[in-house]
């Protein structure tokens, strides 16, 4: 990945960067291809609700070389649940709730990013709700 940056005003960041406001950085990312899995299901309990409920597996595409906190892209398990509430022909409450169950991985020594990432230890989850209308007209 190449970052480019140009017209950059602050007097003291371009000091700290050692250049006048345009520079270009390079990470070498070097992501592997992920292959991903997704497993669900969606159950009528009755005409007002209907409940989901979902799985993901996706392999990490990032090696120990080049892992680093900006891009913690490690995670490799999800659990979904959700549900329709229909509270009547043409409206309905849409929810969901998502987890990303914790991943860590330790940085390679040397890191291929920076010596400051050294066998440092990333880590990532995620909870997420979700909350939609539906209208039908």
């Amino acid at each position: 990945m190449e970052l480019s940056m140009t017209g950059g005003e602050n007097a003291n960041i371009n000091r700290m960067m050692g250049n006048t406001g345009a520079f270009t950085l390079s990470f070498p990312l070097e992501w592997k291809d992920s292959y991903i899995i997704h497993a669900g299901g969606e159950y009528d309990l009755s005409k007002m609700f209907t409940f989901r409920l979902g799985y993901t597996y996706g392999t990490n595409p990032v090696p120990e070389t080049t892992v680093f906190p900006v891009f913690p892209a490690i995670v490799e398990n999800h659990v979904m649940a959700g549900g329709t509430l229909n509270l009547s022909p043409k409206f309905a409450v849409n929810f969901a709730y998502e987890m990303a169950l914790n991943k860590e991985q330790v940085a390679s020594n040397p890191s291929t990013i920076a010596s400051e990432y050294n066998s440092s230890t990333s880590s990532l989850q995620t909870m997420l709700f979700h909350l939609s209308l539906t209208w039908k007209y």
